[in-house]
């Protein structure tokens, strides 16, 4: 699955671009309802900053996207899951409900990896360790995260 911050990134880095088109050539990409959401609301800001060369990132979401996973009573659940364990060790799950959702939808669609280039909330270690607790205890997957672009273009290469 792709975060969103690695769509729009892709609005101004070739390279990146690049790297999940090639990426998609041999894996469906598939994303969340969040994300789709997500791609929305950033691509009409980038419309009204009239930053048109930017927001030619929704077009390739859109053309390399194959399948969107829905916010399923299964996901509401397991994001809840883990807001409750995020907030037993101060984790600020208040602001994480959509990247705690995205990460809800890639566990339950088994995905192998999340990639995304948001460090802060979404693939913090404390949150690694919460996705790590609750998957484990439902025995879910845990996806593994690619949080920078160079790690991104190598797995590119690698697959």
């Amino acid at each position: 699955m792709i975060d969103t911050s690695v769509w729009i990134e892709c609005g101004k880095d070739a390279d990146l671009r690049l790297a999940i088109e090639k990426i998609a050539e041999k894996n469906e990409i598939r994303s969340s309802g969040i994300i789709d959401e997500e791609i929305e609301r950033a691509y009409d800001l980038l419309i009204k900053q009239k930053r048109h060369g930017e927001s030619k990132f929704r077009e390739l979401y859109f053309k390399l996207k194959k399948a969107t996973v829905k916010e399923s009573e299964a996901v509401k659940s397991l994001t809840n899951e883990y807001y409750k364990e995020g907030g037993k060790i101060k984790l600020r799950v208040g602001q994480m409900i959509a990247d705690l959702t995205i990460v809800a939808s890639a566990s339950l669609d088994n995905a192998d990896f999340i990639l995304t280039l948001n460090r802060k909330t979404m693939s913090s270690d404390s949150a690694r360790n919460v996705y790590s607790l609750v998957n484990s205890r439902r025995k879910l997957r845990i996806p593994q995260f690619l949080t920078d672009k160079l790690s991104i273009r190598r797995f590119a290469n690698d697959v």
